[in-house]
């Protein structure tokens, strides 16, 4: 290789070095940018989002009644378990405990029109006493669900929102 040819190899590996480094730091602050943003939260008015997410709430809170660890850490979005140091052996622990024959019925699901698969969900733990089939108990649940539905898997955010939600 004579001295013109490998001038122009090492240009080639600093142009591609500093295009790289370049595309890192447009990605950080775009990500840094996101953060940043206030929510903006819109009510979902499709009733198939509506009910699917509300069918991923339910189908989460049946995994905290079995205690199901694993499941339940898989469950979890990712980045939560990383700020939470979420593991599978503390992921049933850090979670409200669920009582047994308990359903979640959604009262309000809005979605963050900054993250168009983000949706923030409050609505009702409900118990049936086994004593009497009428007497139920309710108390309020609240919960960050995302949406693939390119892929058709979800994860959860089990972070109390209720304020958040209200205050939209």
């Amino acid at each position: 290789m004579d001295k013109t040819s490998f001038k122009i190899f090492i240009m080639a590996i600093i142009l591609s070095i500093a295009i790289f480094f370049g595309l890192l730091f447009v990605s950080f602050k775009i990500n840094e940018h996101k953060k940043d943003q206030p929510v903006k939260l819109e009510y979902v008015t499709n009733p198939n989002i509506f009910f699917t997410v509300e069918s991923c709430v339910n189908k989460y809170v049946q995994l905290l009644q079995n205690k199901n660890a694993r499941a339940i850490y898989d469950i979890i979005d990712q980045d939560y378990k990383e700020e939470k140091a979420i593991t599978i052996y503390n992921a049933v622990a850090i979670n409200k405990a669920i009582d047994p024959n308990t359903i979640f019925e959604a009262e309000k699901i809005l979605e963050d029109k900054n993250d168009l698969n983000t949706y923030y969900v409050l609505g009702y733990l409900t118990k049936n006493n086994i004593d009497d089939i009428y007497d139920q108990y309710r108390s309020t649940y609240s919960i960050i669900v995302k949406l693939d539905l390119n892929n058709y898997i979800y994860s959860v955010i089990p972070k109390d929102v209720e304020v958040i939600i209200n205050a939209a």
